[in-house]
């Protein structure tokens, strides 16, 4: 998981719950205006969050993300609205929001948006990432983030860090951790950081 900072509220999604008050989020997509707004507010937040889902790190695109609602919709209907519940998640079946569904705990969850996020969490080069914590533990399980199509990603991402470290270990910041030119970060950012910052890749 990868801290995230949120840009400001955007006019236009401010502007239109001046305009519907009373609107929540499910009303959308009965909408022309808001389905348009659904899809305008994703490509914002891909946009802030560098082209990466808020939970797993992976690469998301408008085609394979959605809006996620950090405290569910059906337990906090009052924030369905709410720009700062909203987070672009992928759409992966098994795992980050699709696993989380309805069930939520704000005692034990830890956001994205949470400024000690990235310290709830560790990784390991077979792809699997541990609680450091118990809500960091709570999250991994709820959010379904060792799921195997996830461990074998992140395990083969790191084989081509160290392939790449052998060459010159600058490349694993410049290939899989630099921000590219149109803004987006690495998939699995988070998992090379974490290892880049052991010192891993540097040759003892």
């Amino acid at each position: 998981m990868r801290k995230i900072t949120k840009e400001p509220e955007p006019k236009f999604w401010s502007d239109f719950k001046k305009k519907n008050p009373k609107i929540k989020y499910n009303n959308l997509k009965s909408m022309v205006e808001g389905c348009e707004l659904r899809s305008r507010i994703r490509d914002f937040m891909i946009k802030n969050q560098k082209g990466l889902c808020c939970y797993c790190c992976k690469s998301i695109d408008t085609t394979n993300s959605h809006n996620e609602h950090i405290k569910p919709q059906n337990s906090y209907p009052r924030l369905s609205m709410d720009y700062h519940n909203l987070l672009a998640s992928c759409d992966a079946k098994m795992h980050c929001d699709h696993a989380k569904g309805s069930k939520y705990d704000e005692s034990f969850f830890v956001s994205p948006l949470d400024d000690d996020c990235e310290n709830q969490f560790e990784y390991l080069p077979d792809g699997r990432i541990e609680g450091t914590s118990d809500k960091g533990k709570y999250t991994v399980n709820l959010l379904n983030l060792n799921s195997y199509d996830l461990r074998q990603a992140r395990k083969t991402l790191f084989k081509k860090c160290l392939e790449a470290a052998e060459l010159d270990p600058k490349l694993v910041y410049e290939w899989y951790i630099h921000e590219r030119e149109d803004g987006r970060l690495p998939r699995f950012v988070d998992m090379i950081k974490y290892f880049y910052d052991l010192g891993v890749f540097i040759e003892k």
